[in-house]
């Protein structure tokens, strides 16, 4: 999570200075790539604080590597996120289970890179970003971005264990079984050997080992110290 302690506008460009510190709301799972047409991409936002945040100026926006402008903000009034909950936003409800943000982008909501990013932002306070295939300066926690999404129906790109948020969005984000709305679990073993229908669902017993992970990132989470580094943000937003 990143708190703003300075707000400037300079040619156009709207620069932010942050300090690091503990999470509160998160990007915790990204699914930008499926193999064929990308109709089930969705990103997932985590309540890792103690209380129920209201999303009323909160808002995602989705930035172009190439010249680090905004190409689509979605604006989050009217919702809020329970403590340890999720909350999920996909271009196609029909394609994604517990999509709470239809966004109506029946494919290609999410760039594909490389690279690509995206920030929360509450008002003008830049909350959280992650970038993917590759860095974009002043956007990447981090020296790297993540892993390339896998262009399956299978896998996402996910913060493992379940809402870990070290600023570092290389070391935080790995391949993880899609799991929209629910715990991440590690992409590493077999998700599924197939997937029916048009909701990609794991089997029961990942979900079961999603709980076990769950119940291991709160009390991991318990047990951070915040991190105080410092870091300048840069990107043009969407004009309003």
């Amino acid at each position: 999570m990143k708190k703003i302690i300075c707000f400037i506008c300079i040619s156009a460009l709207t620069m932010y200075a942050f300090s690091t510190a503990s999470a509160t709301i998160l990007i915790n799972e990204v699914d930008y790539d499926q193999d064929g047409s990308d109709t089930a991409e969705f990103i997932e936002l985590f309540n890792s604080g103690a209380n129920r945040v209201n999303l009323a100026d909160y808002r995602l926006d989705l930035i172009n590597g190439a010249t680090t402008t905004v190409y689509r903000s979605f604006n989050l009034t009217g919702y809020s996120l329970a403590v340890d909950s999720y909350f999920v936003i996909c271009g196609n409800v029909s394609m994604v289970m517990n999509c709470d943000f239809d966004a109506g982008i029946s494919k290609n909501m999410i760039q594909n890179g490389a690279p690509d990013g995206i920030a929360l932002l509450n008002g003008n306070d830049l909350i959280d970003t992650m970038t993917y295939e590759g860095v974009i300066s002043g956007i990447t926690e981090g020296s790297n971005g993540t892993l390339a999404d896998k262009n399956t129906g299978i896998l996402s790109i996910g913060r493992l264990l379940n809402s870990q948020d070290t600023n570092d969005n290389a070391a935080d984000f790995e391949y993880n079984c899609i799991t929209p709305g629910t715990a991440n679990i590690p992409g590493s073993g077999n998700c599924s050997s197939a997937i029916t229908g048009t909701v990609p669902q794991p089997p029961v017993i990942w979900l079961f080992a999603s709980g076990l992970i769950g119940m291991l990132a709160s009390a991991k989470r318990r047990k951070r110290v915040p991190n105080n580094r410092k870091t300048l943000v840069c990107y043009k937003p969407e004009a309003a």
